[in-house]
């Protein structure tokens, strides 16, 4: 598709602005960031949810502060005012089911399950404060919010237990069976499910594929009389699958986006709510067909987890992106706690130099105007590079070299959030504990 730079004048004749970015500035609604602040700057997200039953919120890093914050503020309103009760997060299903058991329960330590969530980038102030407060509207209301971990980061030992004690359960004569299969699938206890994977010989690793199919037909093949430990059972057991699959890969991971989008439909078939929010990356929520994706040592092409959510859902999925200007953020956020690092202006071009030319100051925008003057539709359904800068960053390399381009802008995002600063995330050090 053809690519709109901004700045561009509109058609001649055109009395309501003369660029993109003044088109952007009339538009553009000023927000609030602080989760709890009063909700009169969200109409417009009441207008762009109306009729949605999966709504992506999508940010351009794990480790800003004021992107997690914003989005927090945004769950609330969908779940106060709009009845989602699911929140989807990018973090796997073992962890997810610890914080769920926590939401609905109580059961837990808040501060521990979140700072052992798939990344360290999750183990922040803001993301406690937001499970904080969804256990604490679950205190006071029946109709309970639930929290799903939709992805393939992390093998979880506890999704081990729990199968062995479903086929333990209802099968017991089987049991011997699949414990020679987890011989070959299952990591040793304490041991770094990455580190372990990544020291096998290239044999060892062709075998867990194999293995781990025959675990999920195993489970499959038991019929317990309870339907959720039989779900959950079979869940964990193509958790398992996926995530040697997700290893297993090499280039693009379809996989990985693909159980993601299983994952969600799964879930709404096993509780019936028909109103999810999704919290990940924009490259994973946006709603393109396909995108292309960027770091200084890959460039890869794909349809993402968004895409599968549009063609499966069409306008029933709403996608909204955030994205920030220039400050700090928390990474890299795999081998220890994420340190601050500093991120400088978006290149002249990309999509977050277009917003803070058209207002430097926190807003957002519905993408989804038909009526938009000729030149500006013309932008609005162009090509556009922007910056999606995930855990490996760190100050000594460009974040602009950290990128995402959709051949149109409201094919990916039915609505943008812009921060011109970002402050780090909060990072802690969750207690010990077993």
């Amino acid at each position: 598709m053809s690519v709109v730079t901004p700045g561009t004048a509109l058609a001649a004749g055109d009395p309501s602005c003369d660029t993109v970015e003044s088109w952007i500035d009339r538009r553009a609604r000023d927000v609030q960031i602080a989760p709890g602040a009063p909700a009169r700057d969200l109409r417009w997200l009441d207008r762009v949810v109306a009729d949605a039953r999966l709504v992506g919120l999508g940010e351009s890093t794990h480790g800003s502060s004021e992107q997690f914050q914003v989005k927090h503020r945004l769950v609330r309103r969908l779940v106060e005012h709009h009845g989602f009760r699911t929140l989807a997060f990018e973090d796997d299903f073992g962890s997810g089911v610890l914080i769920d058991r926590y939401l609905t329960t109580g059961q837990g330590d808040p501060r521990m399950l979140v700072d052992r969530m798939a990344s360290h980038l999750w183990g922040t102030e803001e993301i406690l404060d937001l499970v904080k407060w969804l256990r604490a509207w679950n205190q006071r209301h029946e109709d309970k919010v639930r929290f799903l971990g939709t992805d393939l980061l992390q093998l979880r030992q506890h999704g081990f237990d729990d199968i062995e004690r479903y086929v333990r359960a209802h099968a017991p004569d089987r049991l011997s069976e699949l414990r020679t299969e987890f011989t070959t699938v299952r990591p040793p206890k304490k041991a770094n499910p990455y580190t372990w994977y990544f020291g096998l010989n290239d044999a060892e690793k062709q075998a867990l594929v194999p293995a781990a199919e025959r675990v999920v037909a195993l489970v499959q093949d038991v019929d317990g009389p309870d339907r959720w430990q039989r779900e959950y059972a079979e869940q964990h057991a193509r958790a398992i699958l996926g995530w040697f699959r997700n290893q297993a890969e090499t280039g693009f991971r379809a996989h990985r986006e693909r159980f993601i989008a299983d994952s969600l439909q799964w879930w709404q078939d096993l509780t019936g709510h028909r109103k999810t929010v999704y919290w990940a990356a924009n490259v994973h929520t946006a709603a393109a067909p396909a995108l292309t994706y960027r770091t200084p040592r890959e460039e890869l092409r794909g349809t993402m987890a968004g895409g599968i959510l549009e063609r499966r859902h069409g306008e029933r999925y709403v996608s909204i992106g955030t994205w920030f200007g220039a400050g700090e953020i928390s990474s890299p956020g795999f081998g220890s706690k994420p340190p601050p690092q500093s991120i400088g202006a978006p290149r002249p071009g990309m999509l977050e130099a277009t917003f803070h030319a058209a207002r430097p100051t926190a807003f957002a925008i519905d993408l989804r105007h038909s009526r938009a003057p000729g030149r500006v539709r013309a932008w609005l359904n162009g090509t556009h590079t922007m910056r999606v800068i995930l855990p490996e960053y760190d100050a000594s390399q460009d974040g602009n070299d950290y990128s995402m381009t959709v051949d149109g802008l409201r094919d990916a995002f039915d609505a943008a959030i812009y921060l011109p600063v970002t402050t780090a995330s909060r990072t802690y050090e969750a207690p010990t504990g077993p």
